[in-house]
């Protein structure tokens, strides 16, 4: 758990990737998040890819706000 969280700090597509924040009406359903990260085929995906942002698991770079992961598992 520990090490696909620390590789979840990082993405080839950094700081691109890690800087995208949705965007209301069309493009609000992930953020930082994309096809070298965290999609998977969508064939294979139930939700499509959906819903997906690292944020809320990891802190990328310059983020003060809290994430959902216990600190006893943060890298």
């Amino acid at each position: 758990m520990r090490r696909a969280l620390t590789d979840a700090r990082h993405c080839s597509a950094d700081p691109l990737c890690a800087e995208r924040l949705p965007q209301d009406p069309a493009d609000f359903l992930h953020g930082a998040a994309c096809q070298v990260c965290l999609f998977v085929s969508e064939a294979t995906c139930e939700r499509g890819n959906r819903f997906l942002d690292r944020r809320f698991l990891v802190p990328l770079t310059g983020d003060q706000d809290p994430v959902l992961t216990p600190i006893g598992l943060l890298p």
